[in-house]
This record gives structure tokens, sequence and C-alpha cells, in this order.
């Protein structure tokens, strides 16, 4: 709202305030695109042309501001050639370690190229797995739900490929039985009671031999029988094929609860070819190197003893090495292993590991803006973090930090306050100075909050009833740890990052309760809860037809009462014409989206409002219909907030819009994209629509990391929905870092102790209240230095 600051050079500066206030308008719509449209008008018009476009900030004048970088929360792209080491080029200098002072067999230093040491390499990759070290496929205890009856009569009931591949009526079950017949094996009997060869022909097929098969078919009253000729690959095989076809679909969702990633059977998930891991350095090949954490190659390099010629060959790559390591591991990324593909960080360790690659790059000048790097980061490695943003304002830089963790506001040289609310009631500067500033600002939220913050834990614990029962849970670092996590209560499962939250909560908990089996444990066992919701961070979506109305269901109800007026009926207007989405009643210069894009050759394209709607993205007769007094598309404009004052004789829809305002996004319009939204406002609509669709019966809530882009007094409006999900009978589990909903959980699962392999272990099981006594318990240290603080 026509704002002015002023932001001092050379230091940290924190923008803060409450969910959708304004502050990355201003971080990165403002400062970072200014900065960014000034050098690229230095560029040629050929330059700009191969550059991404941003749009142009909307500012009156600006001065003093250097050449920015923006670090944001986006993961790394999905590409599975990708890992830490070769996005920190750690890995390049490993091939050229390799190639430099590599050993064979007979003691002779190697003459392969460092190229040869690429996994990306054709030459050099496993010929099975192309250098990606894994395959995806299922395995015969995953389809294969009643191994005690026969595979051609009940054996692989209970998911949906399952039920089609083992139709007695189709024709995989036919083959079979034909392939039976010729190899004199009963498949009629139970699969646990087929020899081994039996099962393997059954599972992986009889190689190119053909079949003449008398395909017995039945689909629905229609019978007959069809002949064909075919090979018989084996179940698992054609599993393997459908998923190649179906996967990244709705169809292939059913499919990936029965896929798995197994390690390479050649190359032993090493990637590699033979030859080039018969090349050593030091007694290991480079696929055992790679193998180690940060922190353990870290360790290993400093305390290094080689002979006089292969140190000369490589001491000055060796110290190179250590330098990018010891960076990644002060900024809290010591527990990843060097070949951990970039695809599987999350968004919190993508953001600190870019963090990381500019502190090697030392340079100075720069306007750094950073988004929330805190995310997924526990307390303990806060202070690594702002070790490391330190450094950054040491080498010349300055820092501006989107951050709501008061520990990072507590060391910041400057804090702008933005808000004091959000939507159309933010946009403001409520405070900027040092933090003493803000703390003294009576009108400022998170001064309130941070004067506030130092809440003792409660010392009230309430029975709850039994719940989950584990035993042997081993998904990833996980070391066989059993646990029991009682139900009727807030959960949450903490730890440091890598600590192995995330395997226990979904590819534990989630993966077993949608098969309605063990998977990734020995044994587990549900009691009180009927259905799961698992509410994630991933995106709603990117089309701008999506909005916060049609996606909780709430656009239906509000279409059909515009349809039901006695305007709509004299029209012969039906629901389906009040839809933006559909062709009877939207615009059709625009197609319902109420602006145009229009191309710019050498700037950002332009979105304008459409000529022929003027933004009201339906067509005129549509307009024409009104309920007290406003059209579809002034409904439309409607934040969540009106609309409850709009709607309250609507119960209904009044119900749907009370959710959507008690969990914090009443400044959200109704007809505001879904892709527009924030990180933590997607988080709160999924979990508002959840709450809407709720189903009968007692429900389990896994939820990740749901204060992602949360203020304080946000936080505390989640908690009470949270409460209220409890009050209702359902349980909540919840992987979390923020202290917040630590100390007002129920019960805590804290893992650990560290990371990666130092972690996976079960450190602590118990009430907030006796975490802080359990000294193994970095979780409990966090709490405890907090209250302190």
């Amino acid at each position: 709202k026509n704002i002015d600051v002023r932001i001092p050079l050379n230091k940290t500066t924190v923008i803060t305030g409450v969910s959708g206030s304004g502050k990355s308008s201003l971080a990165f719509d403002t400062i970072y695109a200014e900065s960014r449209n000034r050098f690229t008008e230095s560029l040629s018009s050929y330059a700009r042309r191969m550059m991404s476009k941003v749009k142009k900030a909307e500012l009156e004048q600006c001065s003093g501001l250097t050449p920015a970088i923006a670090i944001r929360q986006s993961p790394f792209q999905k590409n599975p050639r990708s890992t830490l080491g070769t996005a920190t080029e750690i890995f390049d200098l490993y091939r050229l370690l390799f190639s430099r002072a590599g050993k064979l067999a007979d003691g002779s230093f190697t003459t392969m190229p460092a190229s040869q040491f690429s996994f990306n390499n054709m030459d050099a990759a496993c010929p099975s797995c192309k250098g990606l070290g894994i395959m995806i496929t299922t395995t015969a205890e995953q389809f294969i739900n009643h191994p005690e009856k026969p595979l051609i009569d009940g054996a692989m009931e209970g998911s949906p490929p399952g039920n089609y591949f083992g139709d007695p009526y189709g024709q995989f079950v036919n083959t079979l039985i034909e392939v039976g017949r010729q190899k004199n094996i009963d498949f009629g009997i139970p699969y646990d009671q087929l020899t081994e060869e039996a099962q393997h022909i059954a599972l992986h097929g009889t190689g190119e031999k053909v079949y003449e098969v008398s395909w017995n078919f039945k689909r629905g009253n229609r019978t007959g029988t069809h002949n064909m000729k075919t090979v018989w690959k084996g179940f698992v095989n054609y599993i393997n094929e459908e998923y190649e076809i179906k996967r990244g679909g709705k169809r292939g969702e059913a499919y990936e609860l029965i896929m798995s990633e197994i390690s390479c059977p050649e190359c032993r998930g090493k990637r590699f070819r033979k030859e080039v891991l018969e090349v050593y350095f030091d007694k290991m090949d480079i696929a055992g190197l790679s193998s180690k954490s940060i922190q353990a190659a870290l360790d290993y390099f400093r305390h290094i003893q080689l002979d006089g010629g292969i140190l000369e060959r490589s001491q000055s790559i060796i110290d190179q090495i250590i330098s990018k390591l010891s960076t990644l591991d002060k900024i809290g990324l010591g527990y990843i292993s060097i070949d951990r593909p970039t695809a599987t960080l999350s968004g919190g360790e993508a953001q600190r590991l870019r963090i990381a690659t500019q502190l090697v790059a030392d340079l100075c000048g720069l306007t750094y803006v950073l988004d929330e790097p805190t995310t997924g980061l526990h307390p303990h490695d806060t202070q690594h973090l702002m070790k490391a943003i330190q450094q950054l304002k040491e080498n010349g830089n300055t820092v501006i930090i989107v951050e709501h963790d008061p520990a990072i506001m507590l060391q910041a040289d400057h804090i702008i306050d933005i808000g004091p609310g959000a939507g159309t009631h933010g946009g403001e500067i409520v405070g900027q100075g040092p933090v003493s500033d803000i703390l003294n600002q009576p009108h400022s939220i998170t001064g309130r909050y941070l004067q506030a913050h130092q809440t003792k834990i409660s010392t009230q614990s309430r029975p709850l009833p039994e719940g989950i029962i584990i035993s042997g849970a081993s998904a990833h670092n996980l070391k066989h740890i059993d646990l029991h996590i009682p139900s009727g209560g807030i959960i949450s499962v903490t730890g440091l990052s890598g600590s192995g939250k995330t395997s226990l909560a979904f590819d534990v908990i989630a993966k077993s309760f949608k098969a309605g089996k063990a998977l990734n444990c020995d044994r587990i066992s549900f009691s009180q809860m009927d259905h799961l919701l698992v509410v994630d961070q991933q995106k709603i979506g990117t089309s701008p037809l999506s909005t916060a109305a049609t996606y909780t269901g709430l656009f239906d109800l509000v279409r059909e009462l515009f349809a039901s007026s006695e305007a709509a009926k004299k029209r012969k207007l039906k629901k389906s014409h009040f839809s933006f989405n559909s062709k009877d009643g939207r615009c059709d210069t625009c197609k319902g989206m109420g602006q145009l894009k229009v191309s710019m050759d050498f700037l950002s394209d332009v979105w304008v409002s459409c000529d022929s709607c003027h933004g009201k993205r339906y067509k005129s007769k549509l307009l024409e219909v009104h309920y007290n007094a406003l059209s579809i598309s002034d409904v439309l404009d409607l934040e969540i907030s009106e609309a409850l004052v709009f709607f309250r004789d609507q119960p209904k829809i009044y119900s749907i819009l009370k959710v959507l305002d008690d969990i914090g996004l009443g400044y959200v319009t109704l007809g505001q994209a879904t892709s527009t939204l924030s990180g933590g406002e997607t988080q709160r609509l999924k979990l508002a629509s959840h709450v809407i669709k709720e189903q009968a019966g007692k429900g389990l809530y896994i939820f990740d990391e749901p204060t992602t882009g949360l203020h304080m007094q946000d936080v505390e409006r989640l908690l009470k929905v949270f409460r209220k999900l409890v009050e209702a009978g359902h349980s909540i589990i919840v992987v979390e870092h923020n202290l917040d909903i630590i100390r007002a959980s129920d019960w805590i699962i804290d893992l650990g102790p560290e990371g990666g392999d130092k972690g996976g272990e079960l450190v602590f099981a118990g009430h907030p209240s006796e975490i802080v006594h359990c000294k193994k318990s970095l979780t409990g240290k966090a709490m405890k230095d907090w209250q302190q603080h």
C-alpha cells in the first residue's frame, strides 16, 4: 500500500508478518524483480530473449540497490541423474581425484580420463540401469496378498493391479494355465506350495516361447472363447510394463502402492561398469567414496594418510574437496550422502544447498534474498544456518530473509514487520528497525508474540487410548525400531533433518494403512482409526481456473443457489451456466479467466483485463442474474471473511466458509487461483478441504510440516483446528520442527539422535514435559534452551 522502506546495506534484514501480509511481494516481486530487470536491461536484446522473464516491479523509485540473487524454497528438478555431488561439483573433484591418483589392482596408476568416472557417461555407466543404480519394480510380496490361495483363484486379490492380472476369466490367468499344462505345473494349488521353479515361471515368465491359448473370457453377461498366440512374460514383468505406461497419472496411483525401488542387481546400486569400479583410491572405488555422508567424507579427507607419490598427485584436489565439504557441513547438511539424488531433497534442504554454493563462490557486493531458509530445519541446526548467513554478510553482501522463526529474528540487524493483517488488511509497514523496536511496537502482532513466546510447556497430560503398534520399522535409515503411538491426540514426530521422521510417517504408517498390510516394517496394527488423510506440501495445481471456491466444493453450492433463482429460471439458465469452466456461461474471449496474456517481444508477458467481459469471466446474460444484489462474478471477488457475512443465511455454504475463516484464510478471495497461494496457504486449504469433506468414523491425519510459511499467530490458529479434530475423535500425526506445535502436543516421538547414518533410532517417546530431561534428545535440548532464552 504505497509503502516506503529503508534496508541497511551489508546487514541482515528479516521481513516478517502474518501469512498473506505481503512479505514475498516486497522481497521477491519488488526488490529482487527490480534488481533482476535492471541487470537484464543492460544486456543485448538477443541475450534477453534467452533469459526467463520476471514481472516488472511496481515501485516509484529505488536507490542503492545492488545486484540480487534469489534463493527460493523450490526443490531441484526431478532428474534422477542429478546428485548432491554433481550439484555442488564435489563429484567432479572426485572424478578428477580418481583420474589423477586412482590405482588398478596391479598397483599402477590408471590412464582413464575424468569423464570415464561419470555415471552420466554411457561408456562408464552400468548397462542394466543406465547409471541410475536403481530399478523400479514390483515383488511377489507386494501384489500376492493371499499366498495361501492359488494364483489363478484369489492369491492376488486386494489391489486393483492384483484384481486385474489375477482375474480368473482374464487373459493372463488363462495363459498361465496353458503354461502350467505344458510345463506340468499345477497352478491350481496355493502359491506358497509351488516349487521355487514354478514360482519363478509365474512371476518372471518363460522367455520367447510362444503358447497357443484358448482364453475363456467373461465380461458381465457376455462369455466366449478367444484363441490367441502369446508369450508368457510373468506377472512381475506385466505389472512393471503397465506401471511404465500409467506412471505419473491418476491411473498409476494404484500401481505405486505395489512398486518399489530396488538396487540394480548387476552393479548393486553403484551405477558404474565393472571396469570403472576396478579403479581404487586408498582402497575405495568411486561409488564407495560417494556413498559417504558429508560428515563422514570430511572426517575421512581430514585424516587421510597417503604415500608421497599419491599425495603429490592429489593434495590440491583434496584441499578443494575439504573446503566444499566443510561449507555443506556448517550449514546443517552433514547427514546427506554425496550420491543422494537432488530430487529427494526437501525444499529446505535444496535451499540450504544453494546457500552453500553461494558461500563457496565467495562473492561480495550482492543482495541475497532468502525465502524461509529454516523450512525443514530442526532448531538445533538453526545456529549453523545463521552462521552461514553471517558469513555471507561478512563477505560484504546484503542479506534479506523472509522468515517467521523467532531465533532468526532475534539475531537480525534489522526487521521489517508487514501487516497488520493479511490480504486487504495487510500491506502496511507496522514497524521497522532493530528487534527492540518491534518488541515495543504496540500494533505489531509479531512483537506481541515474541514477547509472549517464553510460554512454559504444559505439564498436564491426559490418558490416550492405544493407536498404532509398529514392530521393526525399517524404511530408509530407520533401524528396525519398535514403537507404540497412541490415538486421539496430537502426536509430533520430531528429530533432526534426516533422522527418519518422514520415513516413519509416510513410508511406514501411511503406506501400510493404504495397502492394508505391513510395508517397510515387520508388523503394524491400527486401533481407533477408520480412514487416513495425508496433508502434504505438494502444490494443488497450476491452472488459473482452479480457485479456493472450486477446490473446496463451495462453488458448486453457490452455482446451485444462483441457478435456483427466479431470474435464472426465467432465462432457462442451469447450474452449468454459472461455471467459468463451462462453455455455457464463460466469456468466449478469455475462456473464463477474466484476463488475457499479451506476449511482449523483449519484456515479460503482461496479463490485461479481458476487453469483452472486463474481468468478469462470464457472458453478459449471466451477470444479469443476482443473489442479494450481487452477480456470480461479484461473489467470486468477495474475501472469505466477507462471504461469511453475505451467506450467513445459507447453512451449507456458511459452514464451509467458517472452516476456511477459522483456519486463517479469511483474506483469500473466493476466485483467487490456487496456483497463486503460498505454501502455507496451500496446506491450510488442503486441511480445510479435508475437514469439510469429513468422513464418518475416526480418522488418522498425517501432516508434513504444516507450519511451513506460517506466522506465530497462524500457528496458534492451526493448533485450534488440530484440537477441534482431536475433540471430534480423530488422531493427528504431525512431522514438525516448530517448537510451538511440539510443546502443545499430547505425545512426542523423537527420532535421531542425529541425521542420516547417525539417525533412525527411537530417542524418546512420551509427553512434552518429559523430553527436556532426555539427555540424548536434541529436540529436548532445543526446547530447554528456548525456555531459558
